[in-house]
């Protein structure tokens, strides 16, 4: 894979606005932003809602997701979330760590978080078959292609 192909798919197809704005920085920069500022809209969304839900589970330290400049966070196309689910230096916290079914609860709750994102926001994906045929969603998670 070219090089350009590799950076177009890295920001969703911004890729080719970056390789002809070459002599306009600021263009570049710009569209840049837009697609960090969108992924860590989006981040911020999808944790609020596993937030709501990890609270049925047991306490939270904080009540409100938090930015991080932590690498793993800082992808311009993929929304991403860094769960912490308790500290082992606690030693209630490191039992409850340790328990199968707490492990379970909170895997259960970050998945109701994940579905009731999704269940709110549906994937808008571009269509993957050849010319004339076109995606669409008839209901969340599933994508179905028509010629």
């Amino acid at each position: 894979m070219s090089q350009h192909e590799k950076q177009s798919e890295l920001l969703g197809g911004a890729g080719d606005v970056l390789a002809n704005s070459q002599s306009d920085p600021y263009l570049s920069q710009a569209v840049l932003d837009l697609q960090f500022g969108h992924s860590q809209r989006v981040g911020y969304d999808v944790a609020t809602n596993v937030l709501s839900q990890l609270n049925g589970v047991g306490s939270l330290h904080k009540r409100r997701p938090e930015h991080a400049s932590l690498g793993v966070l800082r992808s311009p196309d993929i929304p991403s979330i860094l769960v912490e689910t308790g500290f082992i230096s606690n030693h209630g916290e490191e039992r409850l760590l340790a328990s199968d079914r707490y492990q379970q609860q909170i895997a259960d709750a970050i998945y109701r978080g994940l579905r009731k994102y999704f269940a709110a926001h549906p994937i808008q994906s571009a269509p993957q078959g050849g010319p004339g045929q076109t995606a669409s969603t008839n209901q969340p998670g599933a994508i179905t292609a028509a010629n």
